[in-house]
């Protein structure tokens, strides 16, 4: 018992160590891992680490565009604030260039007026004969109607009887010109301009009474039919003085300058001359 109680204190110290020894060895290498991490860290070294849970990343919109704060107008005004400073400052230079400018438009305009009046050489028109048959063809051209009504009455007494007739008569009474009377050559032409010699309009047609419009108004009587046709003539002689003065010739003339201008002018002639014959004795009074 003395000899195993006994023991060397080496042997004590020994024991006792040991155990000290084997924590501060594990601590040392576990401490040796993080020092390896420190120094691959320094070294720059990739170091393989435990994977993280995954982040959920949420996508925002994009924001707007941010309205323009001015700067684009304020740099064009300025531009143009700088411009004008310097047109007048150089006033001398800007005249100039203005001047060359509409000397150059005035050169312009002068020569497109001369190469069209170039290109439009005067060339007499070619009346062709059937044009003028064609116009010929018109017959009666009208240029003024007149509405008129007259009011003719007879009365006979006797020693028997007595007879009264009252009518009123209408009709239309047609102004102008019968292109068929012209002769062939009735246009003159003279390069691009035309003249034409044209009677006096005149009454068209001599039976313009509307029998259908005729009016008895009052009758008393037997009328014979020579009677009759009388009160007839009277009525027309009357409208013919009511409606063909000189007013009315004188409108129909005006009327019939403007349609035979107006149809010249569309077949290309630049000047239209309307001449009519002396006035007629119905005119005159």
């Amino acid at each position: 018992m003395n000899e195993n109680l006994t023991t060397n204190p080496e042997e004590l110290q020994s024991t006792f160590s040991d155990p000290q020894a084997e924590t501060t060895e594990k601590a040392e290498q576990t401490a040796q891992p993080s020092e390896v991490a420190d120094k691959n860290a320094e070294e720059g070294e990739n170091i393989p680490a435990k994977i993280a849970s995954p982040a959920v990343v949420t996508a925002t919109p994009p924001s707007p565009p941010l309205p323009p704060d001015g700067k684009s107008k304020r740099g064009c005004w300025s531009i143009l604030w700088w411009c004008l400073k310097a047109m007048v400052r150089h006033w001398r230079i800007t005249f100039f260039v203005l001047l060359v400018a509409l000397i150059g438009y005035g050169a312009m305009v002068a020569y497109r007026t001369l190469t069209n009046s170039n290109d439009a050489v005067e060339k007499p028109i070619e009346q062709s004969p059937e044009e003028i048959v064609r116009l010929q063809a018109i017959g009666q051209w009208e240029f003024l109607s007149v509405e008129s009504e007259e009011l003719v009455e007879r009365h006979y007494s006797g020693l028997m009887s007595e007879r009264d007739l009252v009518c009123i008569y209408r009709g239309t009474l047609r102004i102008g010109v019968d292109m068929r009377k012209l002769p062939t050559d009735w246009v003159e032409m003279q390069g691009r301009n035309a003249i034409l010699p044209l009677p006096q309009p005149s009454l068209l047609d001599e039976d313009f009474l509307d029998e259908s419009r005729t009016t008895v108004f009052f009758e008393q009587g037997v009328f014979r039919p020579e009677e009759r046709d009388a009160m007839r003539t009277e009525a027309k002689d009357k409208m013919k003085k009511r409606a063909i003065t000189a007013e009315n010739l004188s409108i129909a003339r005006r009327n019939a300058e403007a349609q035979f201008q107006k149809l010249f002018l569309a077949m290309g002639y630049e000047d239209v001359v309307v001449e009519f014959e002396s006035s007629t004795p119905t005119e005159t009074n």
